[in-house]
């Protein structure tokens, strides 16, 4: 699958044939194909399991700008429809209308708008058991970004997303308090707090709001 996002724009492409071999998701993606960058010029995609027909493939790196002011991603569709229901509807039903086939690749494209490029690229690489390419810690507003793609990709229960989802909820913990003051940061807190389930930390941030309309 290829991911193309420009400043307003991303969309998802996919080979028609690729679509029909992922099943529901165990949880388990250890085995499976890794996510390399930029279609025109990338290399095979790794296994993080032991295949030795498979050859290991350059780490993803920064987001990588065409002429076209264009953002091109190339992940696997396999792993975007092991990890999220929502991928897998897009890219298995027929009646889904955000998965268009494109004439003139064959692809299948899934249009969106708004993504962050940096955001977008930390959930494939966790569904790729890519680490090296997952930051630890995140500050408040980029954990919220991040719960934008969990909320709407419907990633909050899924097994592949609870290791880095505990470590950036427990640095959030131990680093962000819960402001009093600042409005914007409260909104955060609270989106944060519900898609991530922080029920003391959504109760606590609702009450402040209230305090101070």
């Amino acid at each position: 699958m290829c991911a193309k996002a420009s400043r307003n724009s991303i969309a998802l492409s996919v080979p028609e044939d690729d679509r029909e071999r992922a099943e529901p998701s165990s949880g388990d993606l250890s085995g499976e194909q890794g996510l390399v960058q930029n279609p025109e010029s990338a290399p095979r995609v790794d296994s993080v399991g032991e295949d030795p027909s498979v050859e290991p493939a350059e780490p993803v790196s920064e987001p990588i700008e065409s002429e076209n002011d264009e953002i091109h991603y190339l992940v696997s569709s396999r792993h975007l429809m092991l990890a999220s229901p929502w991928f897998r509807r897009a890219l298995t039903s027929e009646e889904f209308t955000e998965a268009l086939k494109d004439p003139s690749d064959g692809r299948y494209h899934i249009p969106a708008s708004d993504w962050d490029e940096e955001v977008l690229l930390i959930l494939p690489s966790i569904f790729h058991v890519r680490t090296r390419q997952v930051p630890a810690p995140v500050s408040l507003e980029m954990l919220a970004k991040i719960a934008v793609l969990v909320d709407y990709y419907e990633l909050e229960r899924v097994e592949v997303m609870e290791r880095d989802t505990r470590h950036w909820i427990a640095n959030m913990r131990r680093s962000v308090a819960i402001p009093s003051s600042s409005y914007r940061d409260l909104m955060l807190w609270i989106y944060v707090s519900r898609v991530f389930y922080m029920s003391e930390e959504f109760e606590k941030a609702i009450a402040l709001a209230i305090k101070g309309s």
